[in-house]
């Protein structure tokens, strides 16, 4: 995978997972401070999409992970 041109895009953030790897994990240790439990609102995802769009993308997938 290119990574230069992928994109990650977080629906929520309320996973409760402190993975090293995860940006949110490393918000958290850089701030010291917890983030807010959020979800992106449809409109902003509409935004998003439109977006893309504008800029050219022509695949979005969408991959849910659930962790126990």
């Amino acid at each position: 995978m290119n990574h230069e041109n992928s994109l990650h895009i977080e629906l929520t953030n309320r996973c409760t997972l402190n993975c090293p790897s995860c940006p949110r994990t490393r918000m958290i240790q850089l701030t010291k401070m917890p983030l807010p439990k959020q979800d992106l609102s449809i409109d902003d995802f509409e935004k998003f999409l439109d977006k893309l769009y504008e800029s050219g993308v022509q695949e979005l997938k969408i991959i849910l992970i659930k962790k126990n």
